[in-house]
């Protein structure tokens, strides 16, 4: 490898940069700002997933358990929103060890809604002492 080949990138790099520059001076920068945040949470779902299933998933709380091969959950949790948690698990799945993992290893999603907050957090653990239990 020449020094002349460890650095083919640079022609990409100094094209994005001036993209990036335009945007700034097209745009207002709180515009470019939002628009970056936006897409970064923008889950990532796992290909072994529908594409749809977040549509499936109800803006509530409730408690949502994540199955991979196994008849078991390997995750259990409880939110006041289970569409927006459920897709916080995708849409930092890149930046998480743990997150990436559920993402690899997931196969279906399973949604129980509840009364409301106090609901979620008994039902939770109730689901806990029956996965410990083996119920």
């Amino acid at each position: 490898m020449s020094a002349k080949d460890r650095h083919r990138a640079l022609g990409d790099a100094r094209i994005l940069w001036e993209f990036v520059q335009f945007l700034y001076r097209d745009k207002p920068a709180a515009d470019i700002d939002a628009a970056v945040a936006r897409i970064l949470k923008t889950p990532s779902l796992p290909s072994q997933l529908p594409a749809n299933v977040l549509d499936s998933i109800p803006e509530a709380p409730g408690v949502y358990r994540f199955y991979g091969l196994i008849r078991f959950p390997f995750t259990l949790g409880k939110s006041i929103n289970l569409r927006e948690r459920v897709a916080a698990h995708f849409s930092s799945d890149y930046r998480s060890a743990n997150d990436l993992r559920l993402s690899t290893e997931i196969t279906r999603i399973e949604i129980e809604e509840t009364a409301g907050e106090l609901g979620a957090l008994l039902r939770e653990f109730t689901a806990h002492q029956d996965a410990v239990t083996g119920v």
